[in-house]
C-alpha cells in the first residue's frame, strides 16, 4: 500500500502539468513493483484529481489501476464538489474481490453529524473565541514586521477578522467554511469494501483437485 499526496499548484499551465508528471510517474513505478514482486498493490490518497474525465485522472488509469465505482464516483471534498482524493488497486487476477453492492464504497460526509450548519449556534462562542485570538495573533506578527506594505498586510487581516466578529451571518460562514475544517478537515474519509472470506472458493478448489 502507497500513500500519496500529490501537488496541487494550479488548475492549468505549468502547476497542472507538474501535478499531472508525479501522478503518471509515481502510477507507472508502483505498476513496475507490482509485476516485479508479483503483487497486488493499493495507491491511496489526496490525488487533487478535479474529475473522473480529467486528465488527472487519465494519468493514473492509463497505467491500469482499476478504481472502486463508488469512489471514483463520489466527489471527496467537504463541498462534495471535487474527485480529489482516491483508492487505486493494481491487482492479480482474481485475489481482489470487490463489494458488489451500490454501497459498497464512497465518501462518507461527516458533516451531516458532526459540526453540521445547524449546530453553529453550540459552537458560536468558541468561534468567536478562536476569531480573537486570531486578531491577537495578527497584532503581534504586525509588530514584529520591518516593511509598510507587510505592515499592511497584516492590518488587512485584523480588519477582515474584526469584520467576521462583528457579524454572525459572517461568523456563521466562517464556522463553515474554515473553523470546522481545522477541527476536522476539508476532505471528507473514503472507503470500500472488500471480500476477505474465501473459504468457499478455497474447498471448492480442494474438492475440484
Amino acid at each position: 500500500m502507497c500513500t500519496v499526496h500529490i501537488y496541487f499548484g494550479s488548475d492549468s499551465g505549468t502547476k497542472l502539468k507538474q501535478r499531472i508528471e508525479e501522478i503518471d510517474t509515481i502510477a507507472a513505478n508502483i505498476k513496475k513493483r507490482a509485476k516485479r514482486y508479483n503483487e497486488n498493490l493499493i495507491l491511496l490518497g489526496d490525488f487533487n484529481i478535479y474529475s473522473p474525465e480529467h486528465k488527472t485522472m487519465k494519468a493514473l488509469k492509463k497505467h491500469g489501476f482499476k478504481i472502486p465505482k463508488g469512489i471514483e464516483d463520489n466527489p471527496s471534498n467537504m463541498y462534495q464538489t471535487k474527485h480529489y482524493d482516491q483508492i487505486a488497486f493494481m491487482e492479480k487476477k482474481g485475489e481482489v474481490i470487490h463489494g458488489k453492492k451500490p454501497n459498497s464504497a464512497g465518501a462518507y460526509n461527516y458533516y451531516n453529524r458532526v459540526f453540521s450548519t445547524r449546530q453553529f449556534k453550540d459552537y458560536q462562542e468558541v468561534v468567536k473565541a478562536n476569531l480573537e485570538h486570531k486578531i491577537e495573533e495578527q497584532k503581534v506578527k504586525k509588530a514584529k514586521e520591518t516593511t509598510a506594505e507587510k505592515k499592511q498586510k497584516r492590518q488587512k487581516s485584523i480588519d477582515d477578522f474584526k469584520a467576521i466578529l462583528a457579524s454572525e451571518i459572517k461568523q456563521k460562514e466562517y464556522y463553515k467554511k474554515e473553523w470546522r475544517t481545522f477541527q476536522l478537515s476539508d476532505h471528507l474519509p473514503m472507503w470500500t469494501e472488500l471480500k476477505i472470506n474465501f473459504s468457499l472458493s478455497y474447498l471448492e478448489k480442494i474438492k475440484n483437485e
